[in-house]
């Protein structure tokens, strides 16, 4: 299952289908848009959420400047990463798009694979930059959960809430996110790749520094000898899915009270 999520917007169908070949082996899940106009419905639809944004400077109906100027100023996508391909012939528009917050950009013609590296470089910095200053006193969930969709859908309606959230999708980056974040509550899957959610929670429990955070485990397995050793491992909650969001709000403020 791809972990990392990239929206592209270019109407050169060669360039185009050959990075969402790469991307794809990268274990990226790619959305291809074939010009501005779908480009734009894809960033602004309600639901939809993208770890990186690459565009080309050359598009149709749309232009590459409007759809920066979309993301940047809507507050839901303003911290998107983006990554533009210039010719540079437009260089008003490219200085305009680096003022209104674009990370990168990389002259055209450039290798597949380079975009790729400097969209990775992108996501790097990104999550670097997840820590939230001191000043920020919001509550802060992890979500580790392999299954993007839910820890999107779970990184909505937490923020909509309150919750200051954070997405890792296998166990390892979780721990790691954890280790960076030390959030006050941690949503953690069950079956995860690289460290299941059964190691996770026993290696946080036996760490005086992250033993009292308390863990929800989500899974959709129901079998009693699940929940009975995530509880002998010191998991503080036990949800299988599907569960209400309702449910699942009431369980947080349970565990570590109001945002």
């Amino acid at each position: 299952m791809a972990e990392k999520s990239v929206l592209i917007i270019s109407d050169n169908y060669g360039l185009g289908e050959e990075l969402k070949t790469k991307f794809t082996g990268h274990n990226f899940e790619v959305t291809l848009s074939g010009d501005g106009k779908r480009g734009l419905y894809e960033v602004m639809t309600a639901e939809r959420t993208f770890d990186a944004v690459v565009i080309d400077d050359k598009i149709l109906i749309v232009s590459m400047l409007e759809i920066v100027r979309r993301l940047k100023t809507t507050e839901r996508t303003k911290k998107w990463p983006i990554l533009i391909l210039s010719d540079e012939t437009e260089k008003d528009a490219l200085l305009e798009a680096q003022e209104l917050g674009i990370t990168k950009y990389v002259k055209k013609p450039v290798a597949a694979d380079i975009i790729i590296y400097m969209t990775e470089q992108l996501l790097a910095e990104s999550q670097a930059s997840q820590v939230p200053p001191e000043t920020d006193n919001r509550k802060k969930i992890v979500v580790v959960d392999d299954e993007v969709p839910i820890a999107r859908m779970l990184k909505i309606r937490l923020e909509a809430n309150g919750y200051n959230v954070f997405m890792a999708h296998d166990g390892k980056a979780g721990l790691d996110l954890i280790h960076q974040v030390v959030p006050n509550l941690i949503l953690l899957d069950l079956v995860l790749p690289v460290i299941d959610g059964f190691k996770v929670c026993r290696m946080l429990k036996f760490d005086n520094k992250y033993k009292a955070i308390p863990i929800i485990m989500l899974t959709a397995r129901s079998a009693d000898e699940s929940k009975n050793l995530g509880q002998q491992l010191g998991a503080n909650a036990y949800m299988t899915k599907p569960f209400e969001p309702e449910q699942l709000l009431k369980k947080i403020e349970e565990l570590i009270g109001k945002p």
